[in-house]
């Protein structure tokens, strides 16, 4: 059964204090359990209740490069952005015949996005150039080939889509042998 289905049957407005309630208190309360169980009945035996727990954007880079062998000259570099989104999701399974809590999960998902730059110099540094000389080669570079920027952060539905996936698996029935 759906979010939508079970907003439906409860309406909008009751369907809505019980996510405020839910929200408010961290659990569902065993009159709450008792009220959805009539409401529910034949319908589902099992109610889930989620909130998001934590959400966090992270970035990162790093810098690879390939120098040659021969003239032990840098031949490219490559600089690596990264925007990381981790979202943390407690999921808590509830049984409407005994109204008691059946599952109490923690569930963490995360989603990246990577961009690569070639961060090869277009104009090469002597080693004779100086101080001066280095500067204004490095601002040519800088204007040639300016500082990339991080990718735009994950959404939030592929990180919880991540934290989810694995869910199903801790609910399989075992196999019994």
């Amino acid at each position: 059964m759906s979010f939508d289905d079970v907003q439906e049957i409860l309406g909008r407005d009751d369907h809505a204090a019980l996510l405020d309630r839910f929200k408010d208190d961290g659990e569902c309360k065993e009159a709450i359990l008792a009220d959805l169980r009539l409401v529910l009945e034949g319908k589902a035996r099992f109610v889930v209740f989620g909130n998001i727990q934590q959400d966090g954007v992270t970035w990162s880079e790093s810098e690879s490069e390939v120098v040659d062998k021969k003239t032990k000259k840098t031949t490219s570099k490559t600089k690596t952005m990264s925007t990381s989104r981790t979202t943390t999701v407690r999921l808590r399974f509830y049984d409407l015949t005994d109204q008691q809590i059946v599952w109490d999960h923690v569930a963490i998902g995360q989603s990246s996005k990577s961009k690569e730059h070639d961060m090869t110099d277009i104009v090469e540094h002597d080693r004779k150039e100086g101080f001066l000389g280095g500067l204004i080669t490095s601002i040519v570079n800088s204007s040639l080939k300016p500082d990339p920027e991080y990718p735009p952060t994950p959404g939030l539905e592929s990180s919880l889509g991540a934290a989810f996936d694995n869910v199903g698996v801790y609910l399989k029935p075992s196999k019994k042998k």
